[in-house]
């Protein structure tokens, strides 16, 4: 995920997290905190449970049957959404697709959270 998305969740509502990033127990013996300004970087589990029961389906297609390249797709509630990067609304559901399977949920959360 790159420092663009990672705004972009924040300014969706994602909740910061300032404490250490590292998952080893022994790294976060200390009181570690991130700059405030720094948009925090959520792991795929995180971003997950933020979308909670608003995925439907989380689905890996073989490379050799999408010709752009996008190997995730993620599905989620009935909205109605477009976006100018060729994500689009198909039978009602949001439908995110990406070479990375958190760049495509991260799309979705941004979706759902988004300000209308």
């Amino acid at each position: 995920m790159n420092a663009k998305l990672a705004k972009e969740l924040k300014d969706a509502g994602f909740p910061q997290n300032y404490l250490c990033q590292h998952h080893e127990p022994e790294c976060c013996q200390h009181d570690y905190l991130r700059d405030k300004d720094t948009p925090y970087h959520p792991t795929l589990p995180e971003l997950i449970d933020a979308c909670g029961e608003d995925i439907h389906l989380i689905e890996r297609i073989h490379p050799s049957q999408r010709s752009d390249g996008n190997e995730w797709v993620v599905t989620g509630k009935c909205v109605s959404y477009s976006d100018p990067r060729g994500n689009y609304e198909s039978k009602g559901n949001l439908i995110f697709a990406d070479k990375y399977i958190d760049v495509a949920v991260a799309e979705l959360y941004k979706a759902l959270n988004k300000k209308t």
